[in-house]
């Protein structure tokens, strides 16, 4: 046994070693030193014994702490082993989950499709809540196969660094599902608790440039307004170069009229990112940049444009405002 125990007799104290012999300290040692061999193999199978004991209770401890932590999935013969592409998780990142389900030849064929659903929450609130969509439907699940599902999802910023409490991270919880419509509760596949820590201090934020509109607007249910980032026309922020590989992440959302859609253009300094269509309703792009696509600048200009704006009075019957609005944006990320 490598980890050192310590007793006490009425003599002093002793500890067990690797070799099995007391190393005596305390205030009588020079008597126990004195002490017969035979004293000495009186104690070891005390030792032992303790030892024993107490690498027993440890087990017991450590064993529980896991079942506490991670929970197995209920369905027959399906392991569930979900990982993330970074090693340290912090707030305000993405990151790629991949899920791996895994039949073991006692796996039941499945009677109804379902959907995945990963859910992380920090006390009660939601921190993602994202639908993986499978290659091949549950109901064709097969026994001693391993089907794969990967997505991309955002842990926003929610740690208070300058909070005592908070300074070294926070624990979340992860929970995989199965879900299907019409199910009053889902499938609970696999649950763990996570420690996330702070975001590092050299990341730094999106620069807000030109041609951006805040709506300032109260909401009854909320404690303080509601603030609401839109872009006009075309609008530009500025991004510090990592000088490395990043993602981009941009999130909002589109408010077209009916059977409308607008063509959005994004420029990364005089790079041309994308081009697309969006009709009504929210949207995410994520983007994967190599250190050649960032350039040698350490600061690059981000900007967003499309060819159909809108009154905010038309979006906002509450508020007389005439400014043009394009698009509505909830997160820039770059990291």
């Amino acid at each position: 046994m490598d980890a050192i125990k310590l007793k006490q007799t009425g003599r002093g104290w002793y500890r067990s070693v690797p070799a099995g012999r007391p190393l005596i300290i305390g205030p009588y040692s020079s008597i126990i030193k004195a002490a017969s061999l035979d004293l000495m193999n009186i104690m070891i199978p005390e030792i032992n014994r303790i030892s024993l004991l107490i690498s027993f209770l440890v087990s017991l401890f450590i064993l529980a702490n896991f079942i506490a932590c991670e929970k197995k999935s209920p369905v027959k013969g399906l392991v569930v082993n979900p990982e993330f592409s970074e090693k340290t998780l912090t707030d305000d990142l993405v990151t790629k989950l991949r899920i791996k389900f895994i039949t073991t030849s006692s796996f039941e064929l499945l009677q109804k499709d379902y959907r995945i659903v990963a859910e992380a929450d920090w006390q009660g609130r939601f921190l993602f809540q994202e639908s993986l969509q499978l290659k091949t439907p549950t109901t064709k699940w097969l026994a001693n196969q391993v089907y794969e599902v990967n997505k991309y999802v955002y842990l926003p910023a929610f740690i208070n660094r300058f909070d005592p409490e908070m300074a070294g991270g926070a624990r979340i919880n992860l929970s995989i599902s199965f879900q299907s419509e019409g199910q009053v509760a889902p499938i609970i596949l696999f649950q763990k608790s996570l420690k996330i820590s702070p975001r590092p201090l050299e990341v730094s934020e999106v620069v807000y440039l030109d041609g951006w509109q805040k709506i300032i607007r109260a909401w009854p249910a909320a404690e303080r307004p509601l603030i609401d980032l839109w872009t006009q026309g075309q609008a530009v922020c500025l991004l510090k170069n990592p000088g490395k590989a990043a993602l981009l992440m941009i999130r909002g959302e589109a408010l077209a009229g009916a059977g409308a859609s607008q063509k959005v253009l994004l420029f990364l300094d005089n790079l041309q990112l994308d081009e697309f269509e969006l009709s009504r309703g929210r949207f995410e792009k994520i983007y994967s940049l190599t250190e050649k696509d960032l350039g040698q600048k350490p600061e690059l200009t981000l900007t967003i444009a499309v060819n159909k704006t809108i009154r905010a009075s038309e979006l906002y019957p509450e508020i007389k405002d005439e400014r043009e609005l394009g698009l509505k944006i909830k997160t820039i990320y770059f990291r």
